[in-house]
């Protein structure tokens, strides 16, 4: 029997909240950037990374990506944040990026209700 936890399924209003809260910091955060895992303060974060710490979500820094975190901010593939975050994009660009087009990453319903948010066309 595995003990990996399956994060239960959050609001919408939960996830785009939590969405919201976490590309504003990724705009702002002067976190230092690391890439190839969650990471800490020494090591520098991955931007999934800068969200579990947002979140206060207690998670492995050595790995690459957290569930809990996927689903309290409703995103569906993690690559394109993986990808830009590990090709040296600042954490502001990435922000940048997927607020212009959240469908990339996004839950559908949260992506909607991003672009509303950030007054963006998806």
């Amino acid at each position: 029997m595995s003990n990996l936890k399956i994060p239960e399924q959050a609001p919408l209003e939960v996830k785009v909240a939590n969405a919201i809260k976490w590309l504003d910091e990724l705009a702002t955060t002067e976190l230092p950037q690391g890439q190839g895992r969650l990471g800490s303060i020494r090591e520098g974060f991955c931007c999934l990374g800068v969200g579990c710490k947002l979140l206060e979500l207690h998670y492995i820094s050595s790995h690459g990506d957290d569930a809990e975190f996927n689903e309290l901010a409703g995103i569906a593939r993690t690559g394109f944040f993986i990808a830009q975050n590990d090709e040296g994009f600042s954490f502001a660009r990435i922000a940048e990026e997927a607020i212009r087009n959240p469908r990339v990453s996004f839950e559908l319903d949260v992506a909607e209700e991003l672009a509303k948010h950030y007054k963006t066309n998806t």
